[in-house]
């Protein structure tokens, strides 16, 4: 008997946090996770307001409702997190 399963897409993925002071975070986090909760734990972790922060990966920003899975990031992808500005 074969097995024809499709070998199962890994439940984790590493990535990379870079902010634009230069600060880079390494994490393992699971593909279905939200943006929201992943600038969560990293405004947690460098003791910054999230309501402040937006998440964009290769330059585009990204809704914080969406998913690693959702945008087909990969291991040892990074992400960009960047504070709001106000004004020009």
């Amino acid at each position: 008997m074969e097995n024809n399963e499709q070998p199962q897409e890994k439940k984790h993925i590493n990535i990379k946090i870079l902010d634009n002071e230069g600060t880079t975070i390494e994490c393992k986090v699971k593909r279905h996770t939200t943006f929201s909760k992943i600038l969560d734990e990293y405004a947690k972790a460098t003791n910054k307001s999230p309501k402040e922060l937006k998440v964009a990966l290769r330059g585009k920003f990204l809704s914080l409702e969406q998913t690693p899975n959702c945008v087909a990031m990969e291991d040892g992808d990074s992400l960009e997190i960047m504070s709001t500005q106000i004004g020009g």
